[in-house]
């Protein structure tokens, strides 16, 4: 019987069929000579990648019996890493006959799409026969089975970015540093699985941004263990409040498949004042953990260093506070009044929370705003206003721990 290509479905119990009588055939043999052989196409996956698994059988183990009416399944991983079970098998194919001696033929092949869990690194696969083995005068189940595991790849990648000052009085020069980390994961895999190609940083305020340094090995591939730094100049030569955001993409090439993969947001805030005034505090920068993302594309790297200049906004004509002291948990339901000053009533304040998520409320009469936040991730924080430049943020900070009271022990 020819190979096939199936692809997953499920499917009901699994029934074998007894043949009409029981023999031994050949009348010598003395073993279970069936073999399974399953063969992945690709090693390494990427979620939500397709892998090929190939099944191949025999019957040429040592003094081999006669096997007739074979069935052969195929369960392919399930969300968490696991076969999906007998019950969701896939049917490559039944009446399969091997007689003694069979050589080794492809059965069958199946795809699947490994969709797992986040905290799944191993995918397995597992194959396995019923059949009618002619081994006695009473004939049993030709039963065997083979596993096999791949391994998932998470592209991903992080910008971190710093600015050489705040602000001060017009005109400002702004030298940025930026940091680049290849952060997937599992970190075990081979750098052939791990690296990334074409890595391209971008700033929406400023342009080229220069590579300095950090390919150890000058392979134009960032690897795990090395952080690429760039830098990027900008001339603020009148007075305003300027937030620029940088990322950064790249391609994860497997098996000469590419994907594209993008970094979370990093921010900076530059405040430049009338000449002979003092700027307000710096704002910290904003570092994001990213998750694998896959982008439209990816921009092309900067190649000369070159000094930008910005076109700066209208000056600053409102400003936004909030309570002194405010601290916020992850997980920890905590309301925040915001007050914001030369808005109309009615302007739509806006919370960005670590991981995207956006909370929406609008200004009263006397500029007011609350907000009730309950943060899922700890990091930065940022508010901002419609109409103002002003931009506000707070930090996130871990989930209080707790401890259950410890039971009394007796003794005696």
């Amino acid at each position: 019987m020819r190979g096939r290509i199936i692809t997953a479905v499920l499917l009901g119990a699994l029934v074998v069929t007894a043949t009409a009588s029981a023999d031994q055939v050949p009348e010598d043999c003395q073993g279970n000579g069936l073999r399974l052989d399953i063969i992945r196409d690709r090693s390494v996956v990427r979620v939500g990648e397709t892998a090929v698994f190939s099944v191949y059988a025999s019957n040429d183990g040592l003094s081999a019996c006669n096997i007739t009416d074979a069935a052969i399944y195929v369960e392919v991983p399930g969300a968490d890493g696991n076969p999906v079970g007998e019950a969701q098998a896939t049917t490559l194919s039944t009446g399969e006959n091997f007689s003694a001696g069979a050589s080794n033929r492809l059965i069958g092949k199946v795809r699947a799409v490994l969709n797992v869990n986040a905290d799944v690194t191993d995918a397995v696969v597992r194959a396995f026969t019923h059949g009618v083995l002619h081994d006695a005068s009473t004939n049993h189940d030709a039963a065997i089975q083979k596993t096999l595991g791949t391994e998932i790849a998470r592209p991903a990648i992080a910008i971190a970015k710093v600015g050489s000052t705040a602000g001060g009085p017009a005109p400002q020069t702004v030298t940025y540093t930026y940091t680049v980390k290849n952060t997937t994961t599992p970190t075990k895999l081979a750098d052939r699985f791990t690296q990334l190609a074409n890595v391209a940083p971008t700033d929406d305020l400023c342009q080229p941004l220069s590579y300095q340094s950090g390919d150890a090995n000058n392979d134009k591939m960032l690897q795990l263990s090395e952080t690429w730094t760039y830098t990027c100049v900008s001339n603020f030569p009148n007075p305003g409040v300027f937030v620029n955001t940088a990322k950064v993409c790249a391609e994860s090439i497997i098996d000469k498949i590419s994907q594209n993969y993008c970094s979370p947001p990093a921010t900076w805030k530059v405040t430049v004042t009338p000449t002979g005034t003092t700027p307000s505090p710096p704002a910290p920068p904003v570092t994001v953990t990213p998750r694998s993302t896959p982008p439209a594309s990816a921009a092309p790297p900067a190649a000369a260093v070159q000094q930008g200049t910005v076109k700066p906004s209208a000056p600053a004509t409102c400003t936004l506070s909030t309570p002194s002291g405010l601290k916020v948990r992850k997980g920890e339901v905590t309301t925040i009044k915001l007050t914001v000053r030369n808005v109309d009533a009615g302007s739509v304040a806006k919370i960005t929370l670590p991981g995207g998520k956006t909370l929406t409320a609008k200004t009263n009469a006397k500029g007011a705003a609350t907000f009730r936040v309950r943060p899922t991730r700890t990091g930065t924080a940022k508010i901002n206003v419609a109409n103002c430049s002003d931009v506000e943020h707070f930090t996130i900070s871990r989930a209080r721990r707790t401890s259950s009271p410890r039971v009394p022990r007796v003794t005696g």
